[in-house]
């Protein structure tokens, strides 16, 4: 799978929901996440970094539910649609951002440990003026 180029804009100290379908290799069929259909088990994950050599997490998401994330924020797999990821980044993480273009991606992987990466960009932050 060829990770989809994406570019984020997000105003600081708003709420930012992103949703996705991830489709297979036909461009039809959703993978199927949830359900009597699913045939792995799949975690999701994204990170926001300042640059690709930076350690510096600035956003850390994932829908395994024994990672620590932030205060209003996720990534899930929908319950309602196949296929579907749901991510929320809530204000009070967006308000923490530093204005600036920085760089995302996001990741699947299934229990045998296989990964790839699905969308990946450049995340852009806009100042606030509103405080």
């Amino acid at each position: 799978m060829i990770p989809f180029p994406y570019d984020i804009t997000l105003d600081k100290g708003t709420t930012k929901d992103i949703e996705f379908y991830v489709l297979g290799d036909d461009n039809d069929t959703p993978y199927y996440f949830n359900g009597t259909n699913a045939t792995l088990t799949y975690t999701a994950r994204m990170q926001v970094r300042r640059s690709y050599l930076s350690e510096e997490t600035l956003v850390d998401l994932s829908t395994d539910p024994t990672t620590d994330q932030y205060v209003g924020d996720y990534m899930v797999f929908s319950e309602e649609e196949d296929g579907l990821i749901e991510i929320r980044i809530s204000s009070f993480t967006t308000k923490t951002l530093p204005p600036g273009k920085h760089f995302y991606d996001i990741e699947l992987e299934d229990e045998n440990g296989v990964v790839c990466k699905l969308l990946k960009g450049r995340i852009e932050i806009l100042g606030e003026i509103t405080r």
